[in-house]
């Protein structure tokens, strides 16, 4: 994203509405949990109340605001336990919740194992999310 007014001011019409009109918001955001996916393939993943996170947009997205090999479809946030795509117009959030801390202690599938198999499927199916921990 450009910030520079006098930059701004010399582009042209189009250019303009182009930068402006297909920002990501990051300061706004839908979020769902885990329990929200209804699917995973190499397309992206399916939601019950958000529709669909296309993977090919998400990495087409990071690639043209942060760089990189364009594989990559979001962040990661271990010490949340989130995951944030980078869909248009407004990044998708999706976090695993914990139970009672004895039943995190005590069962196989704690929402941070959740976590990791998560992010391995997406691993798995050619892209990556980025640590933001």
């Amino acid at each position: 994203m450009c910030n520079d007014e006098s930059s701004i001011q010399s582009m042209d019409s189009k250019a303009k509405t182009d930068i402006f009109d297909n920002s990501i918001y990051f300061e706004d955001y839908n979020c769902c949990s885990e329990n929200d996916i209804l699917g995973v393939d190499a397309n992206g993943i399916a939601l019950k109340s958000f529709d669909f996170i296309n993977f090919r947009e998400c990495a087409y997205n990071f690639k043209q605001i942060e760089g990189g090999s364009g594989n990559c479809v979001g962040d990661r946030d271990i010490t949340d336990l989130s995951i944030t795509f980078y869909t248009f117009p407004k990044p998708i959030m999706i976090k695993f919740l914990k139970a009672s801390k004895i039943h995190e202690l005590l069962t196989k599938n704690n929402a941070v194992k959740r976590f990791m198999r998560f992010q391995k499927q997406i691993i798995d199916l050619g892209y990556t999310t980025r640590d933001f921990s």
